[in-house]
């Protein structure tokens, strides 16, 4: 009786363990599958996603054009539906025309062409789609931000304000779907006027094409156009022939690697990554089932041989196991149904992240459950076989033997299990190193203890005087004002110098601004403080170079209808974001674009400072919302997707651990049972506990070491593909595949090491009873 009982819970400990493992994997498998399917399913709800691209050259200046362009191409290319030019509005401050502008709400907008609505898919609950976006002044508001401004959405005719300029409400559209690109509560009419400058290039421009048309064909027709063609040329021979190429780049694409800066993307390496970890948290989950119940075979094959004496056939009990095994699949599936439901909002907020919700998506359920299903069949095939294996004579009297490439072939499995954890853990620390690299970067400005605010209208009349109060706290030792922050310079321009097409981005500064970051200055001067540089330049050397001037200082050269003197060249430095090159920058001296102030402390306590500079403000505009922000932080905020990711993949990369961990666990219990009768032996002959813990885990060091040696270049070979995306890159180290190996190794042995040592420390005499 007393045996019987062990061998129950004998099989219950099986069961439970291998319901714990496919548990975790089905879990991950479905965290993992839903939030690739969303990012994946971006911008695929337009009925006409297939015939639309937004235009672009396929040399690295981004999808950024000239307005005119539009026009151009649109009347010399008939295979043209319809196009639509847009460009971001920035952040803006949006409130009622009764209401002071400390009640304004902030929110993306966009600048965007009168055919917006009737190429995209945007439904509208009130105005026309055909000229909704056509009158001037105007503005599309999402339905959720209607109701928070008017608190209802019948608001066709109001007025509001947007960051001090009155937009009368023309349309109110559905609130835009996640997976979007765009991602916008406000849409306002793009005026195009004729006779438009082609020097700006911060314009996104979409064709759609008429049914049937050849993608390639067009291409070649806009890099016929006259105008278009000189610019290839001018791309040619600034950069290569090869890139010297017209690329319409369909709407499907432009998640996964668009060249404009306002769409919201995602790097397709990474997204391939997070694929593949749903085929290896698939492939450990299966290892797991299969092993454990390989381990069990001696138990279930004596009771499947007594149906068998009772007149049922092989078949009949393999397809008893393969039944087992799809209610065990189906029953952790519920489990994990139930703890997705409970965790995933959760997890969103953890890793700031969307699409974990079955919410739309409920056909995923059904094909879970088919899925489960199916890996109850096949992940039961083989143990069904290798159980049912022995003859029946054998199996009843309990003196089966099993071929020795069952058990090499749970090594094999086990091996896989860690070859996927070593490398996930590779994965996770170049991550990290990578993020450490970008936030520990010198990027050749003096970014330490700056504070910045964004002014409003009212701080911006009066911005001296604002910056005469802030400099009387001896905390603050200098100040100054710019259009954007370091990382967010969004204007771009496009000019033709000595011939040459040349794209570059543009800063609008004040007269402080290159003293107060310690930009140093190779050539010429910095900006002279007062109005004598006013409408000035100052290059960098990037830009010096691209214009092929070895005389800049004897230039002039124009900006939005001012003409000025280069006065300076200023050395290169990382304006934007580490992830790509140095490109040409023009530092223009303007005032009329004071946006933000930044400020300059000692360092000492930022807490009253903070709440000085904010108070301040205040005094000249009572009625404005202001808040002082470290400068870190938002150049922190370049990486915050690649952070988000880095974390979701060190999670997912724990979780992987813990399912290898289950696996080897379950297995080494298994194996200490099976070999319980020798380990008896063995203490019996004098063997010492430590000499039993080194028998019972010399395995986990074979398995462990051949797991390394297959799991380091295919991290390091995955980890050099990710790193070729960004042009400031860190190096991969060995220390990091070794720290890997390492962490995998020392987890493992612990754990193993406990399961040994309560093996190792039975009374002999109890385990031999037991055999």
């Amino acid at each position: 009786m007393r045996q019987l009982f062990k061998t129950i819970m004998r099989y219950r400990l099986s069961s439970g363990l291998t319901l714990l493992s496919l548990v975790v994997a089905f879990l991950g498998i479905i965290v993992l599958t839903l939030y690739v399917s969303y990012e994946r399913s971006f911008d695929g709800f337009h009925k006409n996603k297939n015939d639309i691209y937004l235009m672009s050259f396929k040399y690295d200046i981004g999808s950024s054009l000239p307005v005119p362009m539009e026009e151009l191409i649109r009347h010399e290319v008939p295979e043209i539906e319809r196009s639509v030019v847009m460009r971001e509005w920035w952040d803006n401050e949006f409130y009622r025309t009764d209401q002071a502008p400390r009640d304004a709400i902030r929110n993306k907008a966009i600048h965007a062409s009168a055919d917006f609505f009737t190429m995209f898919d945007f439904p509208l609950i009130t105005g026309d789609v055909q000229t909704v976006l056509s009158v001037p002044n105007s503005v599309v508001l999402s339905e959720t931000m209607a109701q928070n401004i008017f608190g209802t959405a019948d608001v066709v005719g109001k007025q509001l304000l947007a960051s001090g300029s009155e937009l009368t409400v023309s349309g109110v559209m559905k609130d835009m779907p996640k997976n979007t690109s765009f991602n916008c509560e406000a849409i306002v009419p793009l005026v195009i006027q004729e006779n438009q400058d082609w020097s700006e290039w911060s314009f996104s421009i979409f064709f759609q094409l008429k049914k049937g048309a050849d993608k390639a064909e067009v291409e070649k027709k806009i890099a016929g156009i006259e105008r278009v063609t000189g610019i290839l040329t001018q791309i040619a021979e600034s950069f290569s022939p090869k890139a010297a190429a017209v690329d319409l780049m369909p709407l499907s694409k432009i998640h996964y690697g668009s060249r404009g800066y306002m769409f919201a993307f995602i790097n397709k390496t990474v997204l391939n990554l997070l694929s593949v970890l749903i085929l290896v948290l698939l492939v450990m989950g299966a290892v797991n089932f299969i092993n454990f119940s390989t381990s069990q075979a001696p138990l279930r094959a004596k009771s499947l041989s007594v149906q068998q004496i009772l007149g049922g056939t092989k078949w009949s009990a393999r397809l008893q196991i393969i039944g087992e095994a799809v209610i065990l699949s189906l029953t952790a599936l519920s489990i994990s149904f139930i703890i997705h439901s409970l965790i995933f909002q959760r997890l969103e907020n953890l890793f700031q992240i969307t699409g974990l919700s079955f919410e739309g998506r409920e056909l995923f359920y059904a094909g879970f459950v088919l899925f489960a299903v199916i890996f109850g069949v096949i992940a039961a095939f083989y143990p069904s076989r290798y159980i049912t294996s022995p003859p029946i004579s054998q199996a009843v009297k309990g003196k089966m033997f099993f071929s020795g490439k069952g058990k090499k072939f749970r090594s094999v499995l086990i091996t896989i299990q860690f070859v996927f954890a070593i490398a996930l853990i590779s994965a996770s620390l170049t991550f990290e190193k990578q993020l450490q690299f970008w936030n520990n970067f010198d990027i050749g400005i003096d970014k330490e203890n700056v504070l910045y605010l964004q002014t409003s209208n009212m701080l911006r009349k009066s911005h001296q005087a604002f910056a005469d109060e802030l400099i009387k706290n001896i905390e603050i030792t200098n100040y100054c004002y710019t259009q954007s922050l370091p990382g967010q310079v969004g204007m771009g321009w496009g000019r033709i110098v000595d011939g040459k097409q040349i794209q570059m981005q543009a800063w609008p500064i004040d007269d402080r601004f290159i003293d107060f970051f310690g930009i140093k200055i190779t050539e010429g001067r910095a900006f002279r403080q007062g109005e004598a540089d006013m409408n000035n330049f100052i290059l960098n050397e990037k830009a010096v170079q691209k214009f092929g001037w070895e005389k800049p200082l004897e230039k002039k050269f124009g900006g939005l209808g001012a003409m000025g003197e280069v006065v300076g060249v200023a050395k290169n430095f990382n304006f934007e974001s580490l992830k790509g090159e140095i490109t040409p920058m023009v530092f223009w001296r303007t005032d009329d674009l004071k946006f933000n102030i930044l400020i300059k402390t000692r360092g000492g306590n930022f807490t009253q400072i903070r709440k000085y500079v904010e108070d301040t403000a205040k005094r000249f505009d009572p009625d404005g919302t202001f808040e002082a922000r470290f400068l870190d932080e938002a150049l922190e905020l370049q990486y915050s997707r690649e952070t988000r990711i880095a974390r979701f993949i060190e999670f997912v990369a724990l979780w992987s651990i813990l399912l290898a961990l289950t696996g080897l666990l379950g297995l080494i219990i298994f194996i200490s049972r099976d070999r319980i009768k020798e380990i008896g032996i063995r203490k019996i002959n004098g063997a010492s506990v430590i000499e039993i813990i080194r028998m019972l885990n010399k395995n986990v060091l074979v398995w462990v070491s051949i797991a390394f040696l297959i799991a380091t270049p295919i991290a390091y070979y995955a980890m050099q593909k990710w790193l070729e995306n960004f042009a400031y890159k860190t190096t991969l180290s060995w220390w990091i595949f070794a720290l890997a190996g390492l962490l995998a190794l020392g987890i493992a042995q612990l754990a193993v090491s406990w399961l040994s040592w309560k093996a190792a420390t039975k009374n002999p005499v109890e385990a031999l009873r037991y055999e």
